[in-house]
Parts: structure tokens; C-alpha cells; sequence
């Protein structure tokens, strides 16, 4: 199993908001956001959801608007609550995810959500939640 499909997987113990069958489902941002307010809604707040839209479709103009949104939320998490830079091997091309449904750019985001539930109050919880994951 690849990286992303495992961070896939992990994604899906969150309640989601409706259907998430495969990666490429995150690719608007939506799953993303609702994933997030649970890891730390002290600081991804569920007013955040308003700013999302949810119907995308084809469109991958609002499916990158959304992408933008949270990746600049996720920033400002590492630097203000971690006090920490993303690297730029981890920076993903918001677009190319949007546009392209680009798995190692998708990776790159999912494994930023993956240091945000790792750092934040309840990382005891979310890294109980992966141990019980199976890698097959």
C-alpha cells in the first residue's frame, strides 16, 4: 500500500461528511476541512466549513479555492501553534491536485494533516486511532 492510500485510510476515521471512496475524493477540499476541525477545532473551527464549497463538481477552480483556504490555515497552524515552517519538499501544488487529481501532491497535503493531528492536544487520540490501521 502507498503512502497516500495509507494516509487515505486514516483520513476515513474521521466523519467525513459525506462520500470518500477513494483519494481522489479529497481533491476539493472538502473531506479535508471536516477532517481538520476534528483534529484541532480549537484552531480550525467549524466556521471554517462555511468558507468551503461543497458542490464543486467539474469545476476545478472552486475545488483549488478551497485547497488555498485550508492550506493557508495549515500554515498558519505549523507557524503559530508549532512554531514551525513547512519544508518546501512538503509544500504541494494546490492546482495540480485541483486540476490533475496529482496523488504526490495530494501526499504532500495529507501528510501535512498527519503533523497537524500528531502536534495538537489530542495526538494521543489520533496516533491510538493509526496503530489499530492495517497496512494491507
Amino acid at each position: 500500500m502507498d503512502l497516500t492510500t495509507c494516509l487515505f485510510q486514516w483520513l476515513k476515521t474521521f466523519d467525513l461528511k459525506g462520500s470518500c471512496e477513494k483519494p481522489e475524493d479529497l481533491c476539493d477540499g472538502v473531506a479535508i476541512t471536516h477532517a481538520l476541525v476534528q483534529i484541532a477545532p480549537e484552531y480550525f473551527s467549524p466556521e471554517i466549513l462555511t468558507k468551503i464549497e461543497n458542490e464543486c463538481g467539474n469545476n476545478w477552480f472552486l475545488r483549488v479555492s478551497n485547497l488555498r483556504r485550508i492550506y493557508l490555515r495549515i500554515v498558519d497552524y505549523y507557524g503559530e501553534i508549532l512554531d514551525r515552517t513547512i519544508p518546501d519538499k512538503l509544500q504541494p501544488d494546490l492546482e495540480t491536485i485541483a486540476r490533475d487529481y496529482n496523488q504526490m501532491d495530494l501526499c504532500k497535503l495529507l501528510q501535512l494533516i498527519l503533523g497537524c493531528a500528531i502536534n495538537c492536544i489530542q495526538k494521543e487520540k489520533h496516533i491510538e486511532i493509526m496503530t489499530t490501521l492495517s497496512l494491507q
